[in-house]
């Protein structure tokens, strides 16, 4: 993960998007140290996803969007949501 991580900065990535069953609060801390935004699905549930906004996950891909939205208002969040 560091190798891929130091090659996505090198290049100019614009976030990292790793598969949502290796996200963890470490990668997450490890990639916004790099300066790099994380993107990862979130399941349709709103305890994974509560979860996964304490971490720190800045971008969701969910098949439900309005269930992220409603978490996210739930826990006070002004977060950037887009449609």
């Amino acid at each position: 993960p560091e190798r891929i991580l130091d090659q996505a900065v090198a290049r100019g990535i614009d976030f990292l998007h790793p598969n949502r069953h290796i996200v963890t609060p470490d990668l997450i801390e490890r990639v916004h140290t790099a300066g790099l935004p994380v993107a990862a699905s979130v399941n349709s549930d709103r305890a994974w996803i509560a979860e996964r906004l304490d971490w720190g996950l800045d971008i969701m891909n969910c098949d439900h969007p309005d269930l992220p939205r409603l978490v996210i208002r739930e826990k006070g969040g002004k977060r950037n949501i887009s449609e």
